[in-house]
């Protein structure tokens, strides 16, 4: 193989990947998969008249090599959120996935 063969080559690997950044086709930057995702979760304590809802409409997602930090007063419901994640806690309404899984 002659260098002049691959320069050509070079040239035509850098061409292709302009033409797809130009479209906007970017495999290699695609999203890992959602591994935890929760939607519209409503989450509350009590019975009857002295029911509190303590969280409402809480949504976000997570995929791999992300983190989240839930920050707030004492009282806001950041340990409610984790306790209906885990399971330990029913939520009013709204839908937890684990991968893909309806938890």
């Amino acid at each position: 193989m002659s260098t002049e063969t691959t320069k050509r080559e070079l040239y035509q690997s850098i061409a292709k990947v302009a033409q797809a950044l130009a479209s906007g086709n970017r495999p290699w930057l695609a999203s890992p998969p959602i591994l935890l995702s929760v939607d519209g979760l409503i989450a509350a304590y009590g019975r009857s008249k002295n029911r509190r809802t303590v969280i409402r409409g809480i949504t976000f997602e997570l995929r791999r090599g992300e983190c989240l930090g839930v920050v707030g007063e004492s009282g806001s419901g950041k340990s409610t959120i984790a306790r209906c994640i885990a399971g330990l806690h029913g939520p009013e309404a709204g839908t937890i996935g684990l991968s893909g899984t309806m938890l």
